[in-house]
């Protein structure tokens, strides 16, 4: 059972844990929330919220119990951190605190709005969470990150006056989530807790057979734009996704200079019609850790980071291997596999042999072919099964 740990030397530690378990209740999850008071409270959680509070204060804590390098060792090993207020300052590698841990790259500036008296609520936009209304009390701001940390929300939407920012499996936040009822960004926080089982298990979970071949869209980052394409990928291990790309393809040169990109399980043709063909018509949205944007109408988005690139022997393309970084469930998945329509098809194309004489040779061409894909695409599958039956009873077998 995963254990989150909330930092308890200051600030709204009992809000913070009542939000949690009730974001825990939400998602249906089984998990332990402790206070964390020492060092050796950290040995047995899984992920750390330090909550607001006077941030000089917290930091001394911090230091007094020599929890600094139990933190940034804790960060190190990719278990997630929620910094908020007082917890997002100490998180940052640049601001005007003492103390400050520096493992986010990105620079703060204390009390950005005034004293207590200068508090206020107000609505933003973040990233892959949407509209919420947020509780600032003498809180700082973000002046600007750099590196792999990237703001999920701002202010008066300018980049200096950002309020959220997300490094790899950190997250810091100007206001106060724990004061209000909407639990959405502690349930943000808690699916990445849980990531890393769930990732183990999508793949399986969503219906993916080992190598069968599954037809999505992959998105990449061309010129800072997002860039879509259909691509057949599968699974060897249901841990990677891997595919064949084609030397001179835009994707290709993509993935190569950014080293990630996203799988998107779509169960709209026409989604597949426009990444070939109007691009600019498809509708994105922010993935969660890749720069690269995800569809926002799929079913599903995985994110990627590139694991092995292999060149193919004939030299006409690229084996890409990926590893899961993040998952997005927005519907039912639909697994779309061509086998079963190659099976109806080769069926249907059977019954025409004994009507039409003279196609007999193309229909027969048309069978074998079909076979061979399908064993490829979906192999020890009831489809091949069919196949080999039918190649049989028209004697079409080498």
């Amino acid at each position: 059972m995963k254990r989150m740990g909330v930092l308890s030397f200051q600030g709204d530690v009992y809000e913070h844990i009542f939000a949690i378990k009730k974001a825990i209740k939400n998602l249906g999850l089984s998990m332990v929330v402790n206070e964390i008071k020492t060092g050796d409270d950290m040995n047995d959680i899984d992920a750390l919220v330090i909550p607001g509070g006077e941030s000089t204060t917290i930091g001394k804590f911090i230091s007094i119990y020599d929890m600094d390098d139990k933190i940034k060792e804790f960060a190190v090993e990719g278990k997630p951190i929620l910094g908020t207020c007082a917890g997002m300052i100490l998180l940052a590698k640049k601001g005007d605190s003492k103390n400050l841990l520096g493992i986010m790259n990105m620079e703060i500036k204390r009390n950005a709005f005034g004293r207590q008296r200068e508090s206020f609520e107000t609505d933003i936009d973040i990233d892959n969470i949407g509209k919420y209304h947020a509780v600032f009390i003498r809180a700082p701001v973000i002046k600007r990150v750099w590196g792999n940390c990237r703001l999920m929300a701002k202010l008066d939407n300018k980049d200096n006056k950002g309020v959220m920012a997300r490094q790899d499996n950190i997250i810091a936040l100007a206001f106060h989530p724990e004061l209000t009822d909407d639990t959405r960004i502690q349930e943000y926080f808690l699916k990445m807790v849980v990531c890393e089982e769930l990732t183990m298990k999508i793949l399986k979970n969503i219906g993916m057979r080992k190598n069968w071949i599954y037809e999505v869209i992959v998105t990449t980052l061309y010129n800072k734009n997002p860039y879509a394409a259909p691509i057949g990928v599968w699974t060897e291990d249901f841990d990677t996704i891997k595919m064949c790309i084609y030397r001179n393809s835009t994707t290709l040169g993509n993935i190569i200079r950014e080293r990630e990109f996203a799988v998107n399980f779509v169960d709209d043709i026409g989604i597949f019609y426009k990444s070939l063909f109007n691009k600019n018509e498809i509708m994105y949205e922010n993935s969660i850790v890749i720069d690269a944007s995800v569809i926002k109408n799929s079913t599903a988005s995985i994110e990627l980071r590139v694991k092995e690139m292999v060149e193919k022997r004939e030299g006409d393309g690229f084996f890409i291997e990926g590893e899961i970084l993040s998952v997005q469930i927005r519907d039912k998945i639909k697994l779309i596999n061509r086998a079963e329509c190659l099976a109806l098809e080769s069926l249907i194309y059977a019954t025409k042999i004994n009507h039409l004489p003279e196609n007999i040779k193309n229909i027969r061409e048309i069978l074998k072919e079909n076979y061979r894909i399908i064993r490829k695409i979906a192999p020890n599958s009831e489809y091949e099964n069919i196949m080999e039956r039918l190649q049989g009873s028209l004697n079409l077998l080498d």
